[in-house]
């Protein structure tokens, strides 16, 4: 069982999607992320993608952002998600999109935090959710001036830092198996 780790919800309990396809992101790696961000945060509009039980936007929403949309293409963990913004009375704050991440970029707006945890990249030269999602707000109004960009995903994905215009690679932190990069505007 997760459980919210800051915030005016904290100690509250999160269901998440059953089954083998989510990655439920560690109390280490949001706790990593919000210390990051935790001036940011308050009154933010966060973007939670590939978002399997919404813990990422909730733990947000717990720590004062003003709103978070949470965007995942399976039906089992947007039906997750709902059942804990339900809970947790977080109706009038929050929104839970269901469809293909990459599809649903240009349809979302503009976010101060966003945080993506795509399907780990197994091997080089797979097909890599993370570098796409980069790419798009590169090349996009989807990150607001002077917010951020998380990306988390294994140590296998690098990020191609050469092709970035507005977007520079701020840090990257090995949490576990996982790497959490963070990128600001140049």
């Amino acid at each position: 069982m997760l459980q919210i780790i800051g915030g005016k919800l904290k100690r509250k309990k999160l269901n998440a999607p059953k089954g083998l396809l989510t990655r439920p992101t560690s109390s280490r790696l949001r706790e990593t992320l919000f210390n990051i961000c935790q001036f940011e945060v308050q009154d933010a509009r966060f973007l939670d993608l590939f978002s399997g039980s919404g813990a990422m936007g909730i733990e947000a929403l717990s720590r004062g952002a003003k709103s978070a949309v949470m965007v995942d293409n399976d039906r089992e963990s947007v039906r997750c998600i709902q059942h804990n913004i339900a809970s947790l009375e977080l109706s009038d704050c929050a929104r839970v999109i269901l469809g293909e991440v990459i599809d649903q970029l240009p349809k979302l707006g503009i976010f101060d935090l966003i945080y993506a945890d795509p399907p780990y990249l197994e091997k080089k030269g797979d097909f890599s959710y993370s570098a796409e999602v980069l790419k798009y707000v590169d090349q996009s109004d989807l990150l607001a001036s002077g917010g951020m960009l998380f990306i988390e995903d294994s140590k296998i994905w690098e990020p191609e830092e050469q092709s970035l215009k507005k977007l520079q690679l701020k840090s990257s932190r090995k949490v576990g198996r996982s790497v959490l990069h963070q990128f600001i505007e140049r």
